[in-house]
């Protein structure tokens, strides 16, 4: 004889795939078979809705139980001052997956620690107190992680001192977190006028010549394969 499923059971498994579908995945049939095995033991013992020997459920519990067979939970409507710390059993435990803090600086802050130059190093830090956004504003937060990168490397440019080196650790950490949150560099050599914007030009070059670049000012953006700020750049080209 088969031993069915107690109700109270049968709304737990409810709740669980309502979670696992919160989370967008699928419970497998051989999980959802290892809760039932785990809520029955769990069960009472020789209890009337379900007499099962010493809490253990017979093998043909578990195969024969359908869970498309169970029937839907009815839709609770929660008043906006109702308390939703305690909830009830047959209500579906819906798991919110975690919200996107946003950059991480905290590996940024400690290379800059080893820096040696004292106004460097309290330029970065204040740059980095401009990233850390608490909303998790990706765009703000990659615009002004941009605006570090291209005062790096200026200062890399124009100065060869001893702290170069942990600048370009700073400079590659930075990308790798851009890259992160699916934000992109633009830092092109040659024209292109859909991602980047001249800010200067020079009609220094011969008739229906192509457009050169000869300076790189700031550098460009796209999150999310939206373009955010185009690289701006002097140009280089023709009168005709």
């Amino acid at each position: 004889m088969t031993c069915p499923l107690p109700k109270l059971i049968q709304r737990l498994i409810r709740t669980l795939i309502c979670a696992a579908r919160s989370l967008q995945r699928r419970l497998r049939w051989s999980e959802i078979k290892k809760i039932i095995v785990f809520l029955q033991r769990m069960a009472k013992a020789g209890s009337d809705e379900c007499p099962i020997s010493r809490g253990f459920p017979s093998k043909s519990a578990v195969d024969d139980f359908d869970i498309c067979k169970l029937n839907p939970l009815p839709e609770i409507k929660k008043s906006p001052h109702q308390n939703t710390c305690a909830a009830s059993i047959s209500e579906p435990l819906v798991l919110q997956p975690a919200t996107n803090k946003g950059f991480e600086t905290a590996a940024i802050l400690a290379l800059t620690d080893c820096i040696t130059d004292s106004n460097l190093k309290e330029l970065i830090k204040d740059r980095l107190s401009e990233i850390d956004d608490e909303t998790g504003n990706i765009e703000k937060q990659a615009l002004c992680a941009v605006n570090l990168y291209d005062e790096i490397n200026t200062f890399i440019r124009s100065y060869k001192g001893k702290n170069n080196e942990q600048l370009e650790k700073i400079l590659s950490r930075i990308r790798s977190e851009l890259r992160h949150h699916h934000c992109e560099l633009i830092d092109e050599d040659t024209w292109n006028p859909e991602h980047q914007r001249a800010v200067a030009i020079a009609y220094t070059l011969p008739e229906n010549s192509t457009p050169i670049i000869s300076e790189k000012k700031s550098t460009g953006l796209i999150v999310n394969n939206r373009l955010i700020r185009k690289q701006e750049v002097t140009l280089q080209k023709s009168k005709i």
